[in-house]
């Protein structure tokens, strides 16, 4: 499936090898400043707990028809793993720039060969998530297991177009809050995104601006941890 985005068309590389570089770019860098507006609290606190990658993988089915590997194949450095070409109008169908979607050490991240140009990487990177958070609401169905950074099972997916994570053996949605009140998940609402200036101008791009969700260098930390890499 190829997915238009401003002057770059998505479609997913099945057969492309990984890209794993210190060219990247984290979806949290991409949020809207605000976060308490067009529904989009619920992923803020999602990414909180460094789980964002099980909406970022739904999303990914919707907008690119993305099939997950099968449970039995999962494990946690695989919890998602998506290649990508993005191209210009002007360029042919094989050329472009191919990329990796990777959720490793609890953060979702674009990964560029380090021969893509920075300005390039970022601006395709900012189409790829435009298109992601334009319906947050929008997403498929899917269950899957992984382990935490204990080694743990975690449930985690999307069941009646709701994230969950928690107790595999729990039949309940677990709010992603961590409050102490039972059932929750989460719940979207759709998000308009007009307004170029808005939208996606980064909450965490400025250099007095902190980043609450930046401890990435903690390789055991966040809801799939990464111990293999």
């Amino acid at each position: 499936m190829k997915v238009q985005q401003g002057s770059y068309t998505f479609s997913l590389e099945l057969d492309a090898p990984r890209i794993e570089s210190k060219t990247q770019h984290a979806l949290v860098d991409f949020f809207p400043k605000s976060m308490k507006k067009d529904g989009l609290s619920e992923l803020a606190n999602l990414a909180e707990q460094k789980a964002e990658a099980v909406w970022v993988q739904s999303r990914m089915m919707v907008v690119f028809g993305f099939t997950p590997p099968d449970e039995t194949n999962r494990t946690s450095n695989e919890m998602l793993e998506a290649s990508f070409r993005a191209s210009e109008d002007s360029e042919d169908e094989e050329e472009g720039v191919v990329f990796t979607c990777l959720h490793k050490a609890g953060r979702t991240k674009l990964h560029f060969d380090n021969k893509t140009k920075k300005e390039t990487a970022k601006k395709i990177s900012t189409g790829f998530y435009k298109l992601l958070l334009a319906e947050p609401s929008e997403l498929d169905d899917y269950e899957s297991e992984g382990k935490d950074s204990t080694g743990a099972k975690i449930a985690f997916g999307v069941r009646d177009g709701r994230c969950f994570f928690g107790d595999p053996e729990a039949d309940v949605d677990i709010p992603i809050s961590g409050g102490t009140g039972g059932g929750g998940g989460l719940d979207f609402d759709p998000v308009a995104m007009e307004d170029e200036d808005e939208w996606i101008s980064g909450r965490f791009n400025d250099a007095d601006d902190d980043d609450p969700f930046k401890d990435d260098d903690d390789e055991s930390s966040g809801l799939f941890g990464d111990d293999d890499y």
